[in-house]
């Protein structure tokens, strides 16, 4: 017993102080993400090709489109997922008979009440 509480003392030693950061050197200066890194790639193509940012944008696209078409989705969807965003994910749950599961108050406390009387019967010997 004293070992666990021994353990869960050093963890709690090791966990961020409140206000705390758990990376106090921060990003690194000059770093770039992946948005700017975009940008300077496109305005660069747009450079090479004498054409505007926005047709190197639109470019890069269709070959993304192109290619995910062929089979390969990941660079189509790392553009798409860095520029625009992940798509949310919908997760339905539904009960026992198919229907939407929607619990209420009160069938938390009649299934409360259930368990308790269940756990009061004393079982029947002959």
């Amino acid at each position: 017993m004293e070992e666990n509480s021994e353990k869960t003392r050093i963890k709690q030693d090791t966990r961020f102080k409140p206000g705390q950061s758990g990376n106090p050197a921060g990003r690194p200066k000059g770093s770039k993400n992946f948005e700017t890194d975009f940008d300077e790639a496109v305005e660069e193509i747009a450079k090479e090709s004498g054409i505007t940012r926005s047709e190197a944008r639109k470019l890069l696209l269709k070959v993304a489109f192109k290619n995910a078409k062929e089979g390969n989705y990941s660079f189509y969807k790392d553009i798409h997922d860095r520029i625009y965003g992940q798509a949310t994910a919908k997760n339905e749950h539904t009960g026992k008979d198919g229907k939407d599961l929607i619990i209420t108050g009160m069938q938390i406390i009649e299934d409360i009440q259930n368990e308790n009387s269940i756990q009061n019967e004393k079982p029947k010997t002959d």
